[in-house]
């Protein structure tokens, strides 16, 4: 520890207190005279510690104005800097977060024109399976039209067109289900900066104090200790027990 800063006879008496308390490490009352000299004593030491505080205090009390008046000087640039750089932030905050509406309201639009356009399609292919599906069921029919009439060779290719109707009805089902057309994606407008983050901090505002769960909530210790000392054992509060502690009070020599 420092004491090059701290007079040499402070010092002084700094060590013959901590030399002269070394005795009441061990400090007990056996006998009632021993409880009066202990009265003495308490008083002694009490009387030593203000005496110490003074001389503290004569030290510290020119360095407490000393900052305090520097404290004072830089006060008002510092609260005026604070408040330029809420304000400067809250804008940049607000830029990024309109900048950020407008990307997700381009990506909505992007993103619905992908839409139908996918929706589109998929009606086209749906529409060319129902025409191959009709080709289908014609082709079937006149199948069994010939093969009724006994003409076994076209009823053949009757029905081999059958089949490559429902094949082609087929593929177009397939591609109706696959259809997929994504929207381009916008990317955020907002460019990095060195040193400069945008960070989602989440907060609370209480809205009805009678509806916060009790873990929540804090007990008034100073209004508590209020009601003790002014009811004393007379002070009820649910969940609260009052009591008293007997403390030695001495004042100085």
């Amino acid at each position: 520890m420092q004491t090059d800063i701290v007079p040499v006879e402070i010092q002084t008496k700094a060590a013959e207190i901590e030399a002269a308390t070394k005795e009441y490490e061990n400090y007990a009352i056996a006998t009632p005279e021993k409880y009066q000299i202990a009265a003495l004593d308490l008083k002694a030491v009490k009387s030593k510690a203000k005496e110490l505080t003074v001389m503290r205090q004569s030290l510290t009390k020119p360095l407490d104005e000393s900052k305090s008046r520097l404290m004072d000087f830089f006060r008002r640039p510092l609260e005026i800097l604070e408040k330029t750089e809420a304000v400067i932030k809250h804008a940049m905050a607000n830029w990024q977060i309109d900048q950020e509406n407008k990307r997700k309201i381009e990506q909505a639009r992007l993103n619905e024109i992908a839409r139908k356009e996918e929706a589109k399609k998929r009606a086209e292919k749906d529409r060319q399976e129902t025409e191959w599906r009709a080709k289908e069921e014609a082709a079937r029919k006149e199948a069994e039209r010939l093969a009724a009439q006994g003409q076994a060779e076209e009823a053949a290719k009757a029905q081999a067109g059958a089949d490559r109707a429902a094949a082609k009805a087929q593929e177009r089902a397939e591609q109706a289900a696959t259809v997929s057309i994504p929207a381009p994606i916008v990317a955020p407008k907002v460019g990095k900066v060195a040193g400069i983050v945008m960070r989602e901090i989440w907060k609370f505002r209480i809205v009805n104090v009678n509806l916060i769960p009790r873990e929540f909530m804090l007990p008034d210790e100073k209004k508590l200790g209020e009601l003790a000392r002014l009811n004393k054992n007379e002070a009820k509060v649910s969940g609260v027990e009052f009591y008293s502690e007997n403390v030695i009070a001495a004042g100085t020599m």
